[in-house]
C-alpha cells in the first residue's frame, strides 16, 4: 500500500485503531475507513489510501473515533 494520506494526531492520542469518517455538509458519512495509529518518530500517526475523487470540493468534517469517542475537524476540499 502507497500511502495518500497521513493523519498526525494530536498530543496524547492512543496508538490502535481508529474509524474515519468524511462527512458532508448535511453531516452525512460520504467515506468510512478503518485505520491503525502507530508511534512514529515520537508522533502518533495514521495512514492509508483515501479516494476522494468522487467528492464535491468545499467544506467537509472529518470525524476521528476510537473506543466510541469521536472528534471532529473542518476540512476543506479543493
Amino acid at each position: 500500500m502507497t500511502p495518500d494520506m497521513t493523519l498526525y494526531l494530536p498530543v496524547g492520542a492512543d496508538e490502535g485503531p481508529y474509524t474515519l469518517q468524511l462527512l458532508d455538509r448535511q453531516l452525512q458519512p460520504v467515506v468510512k475507513q478503518n485505520l491503525t495509529a502507530t508511534l512514529q518518530d515520537h508522533i502518533v500517526t495514521a495512514v492509508g489510501e483515501l479516494d476522494l475523487t468522487s467528492l464535491s470540493p468545499g467544506l467537509h468534517t472529518l470525524a476521528l473515533g476510537k473506543g466510541g469517542e469521536w472528534r471532529t475537524y473542518s476540512v476543506i476540499l479543493q
